[in-house]
């Protein structure tokens, strides 16, 4: 997911799956808000404004061999 305002955004979610995911150049590159059991697998965020990963008011979620860099 490239130049979005988010790249991958769960809003009171819960146990699901990211696998493999890239988001590039977006505000956030992933956004968990107010979820739970979420897994992140394999993904890569880069380059993004404000966060290669945002976890907000949000618990008990995986992150496996991610990477975020480059972000300001």
């Amino acid at each position: 997911v490239q130049n979005s305002l988010r790249g991958i955004y769960f809003d009171t979610s819960k146990n699901s799956i990211v696998k493999n995911c890239e988001m590039t150049k977006n505000t956030t590159g992933i956004e968990l808000n107010r979820s739970y059991n979420i897994y992140i697998n394999d993904s890569v965020a880069s380059g993004n404004i404000q966060a290669g990963f945002s976890l907000i008011s949000s618990y008990t979620n995986t992150l496996n061999n991610c990477q975020a860099f480059s972000s300001f």
